[in-house]
């Protein structure tokens, strides 16, 4: 119905004009600090592990 059309382009129009006020805050020029000190990911155990759990083989 026009109601409907009306009030569903109203408030898309309210929900993008207060999106579009919003301002995202600045990103920090400090660098990322590692996730861990330890070892970095073991890719061919995790690929093993995919296998088993999805019962494929991993393509090269």
């Amino acid at each position: 119905s026009l109601g409907f059309v009306l009030t569903n382009t109203f408030a898309d129009l309210t929900n993008h004009t207060v999106i579009d006020m919003v301002r995202m805050p600045a990103l920090s020029d400090d660098p990322i600090p590692p996730v861990t000190d330890g070892p970095g990911m073991d890719l061919e155990s995790w690929e093993s592990e995919l296998d088993r759990i999805t019962g494929t083989v991993r393509q090269r």
